[in-house]
């Protein structure tokens, strides 16, 4: 009788932490690229990572064109005559045909990954690497205008991930990821990982980014990341708007080149009080504007326009603790 109410109790225990807490407990798999892709589609879920995914084919060197002449299995990705990458989720014999029945759209084939969040829909969810790794990941959004105070073509907020922010009532996290040589290029808020990790004004949870790295492999591969402003191997900005509640680097590490796509740019952004657009430059994090970073070192060597550092270009109202950059800092 005992054992019986014992197992009861558990039960109806179980029943109302799930009922309080229940969505923090589910994860999602992400074994491969189309599920990688796919977290985008629940952006404020839990993700774990089951295996090493190659992004080889963000690249635009190295996708095939899809061909009516073709047979296709399962995980291939092709690009179709509209721009785009697609990956083949069911088997298709050849048919002359394409149908989106077997295909699923993925991003801008000249362009490289898609990041996941934006500045309107914001990742704020939780991603646990597992220690595991993203490799070859390539991105190419930078501004590409020569002259004039505004790039007014480019993207902002560039990495794996995009705009990283909490949730009404939960943290969000990135934890337990490398890596491996990114080739990533943006306009403002461009990183190998997160273009951009911000804690809104009445927000009262964090963003952790928690033992993560950037490098390129043992052999031969490199690892790159260049931006017009807050630009970082890592984050390109790690900012709170509530002084209270702020994101957090923790216990990361990276080796990689960080640059200017427009060293010797010198228009000023007006809306940077005013400051100019081609500014804060760094190993780990490119702006750490009333955001944390501790524990952390860097390898890369760091190059840019104004504010440049081996681990921040900027840290106002931020802290840097606990960190150390060996690589050159021009």
């Amino acid at each position: 009788m005992r054992s019986f109410l014992v197992n009861w109790t558990r039960i109806i225990l179980v029943v109302i932490l799930v009922g309080m807490f229940g969505a923090v407990y589910a994860q999602n798999s992400v074994g491969n690229v189309l599920q990688l892709w796919n977290v985008r589609n629940n952006l404020s879920g839990s993700f774990q990572q089951s295996a090493d995914i190659n992004l080889w084919v963000t690249n635009p060197a190295n996708i095939s064109p899809w061909s009516a002449d073709s047979t296709y299995a399962v995980g291939e990705i092709r690009k179709h005559t509209d721009g785009f990458a697609y990956y083949c989720e069911y088997a298709q014999v050849t048919s002359g045909t394409f149908s989106t029945d077997n295909w699923t759209k993925m991003w801008e084939a000249a362009k490289g990954w898609d990041p996941i969040g934006d500045a309107t829909t914001p990742f704020q969810g939780i991603y646990d690497g597992g220690n595991k790794t993203v490799k070859n990941l390539y991105i190419n959004r930078k501004a590409t205008t020569a002259s004039g105070a505004y790039f007014s073509d480019g993207e902002d907020n560039n990495g794996l991930f995009g705009l990283v922010q909490p949730g009404q009532s939960t943290d969000a996290e990135i934890k337990n990821l490398g890596i491996i040589n990114p080739n990533v290029s943006g306009r403002r808020a461009t990183g190998s990982l997160v273009g951009k990790s911000l804690v809104p004004s009445g927000s009262r949870k964090k963003v952790f980014i928690t033992r993560c790295y950037a490098k390129p492999d043992e052999v031969g591969g490199t690892a790159t990341v260049s931006g017009l402003g807050a630009t970082g191997g890592l984050v390109g900005a790690n900012n709170s708007d509530r002084k209270q509640q702020v994101p957090v680097i923790q216990y990361c590490w990276t080796n990689v080149i960080v640059s200017s796509t427009h060293p010797t740019h010198v228009g000023i952004n007006p809306d940077d009080r005013p400051n100019p657009y081609n500014i804060k430059y760094g190993g780990i994090v490119g702006c750490n504007e009333t955001g944390v970073t501790f524990d952390s070192y860097a390898w890369g060597s760091v190059s840019g326009g104004d504010r440049v550092g081996g681990i921040a270009g900027c840290t106002i109202d931020g802290a840097i603790i606990r960190c150390y950059a060996i690589g050159n800092v021009t």
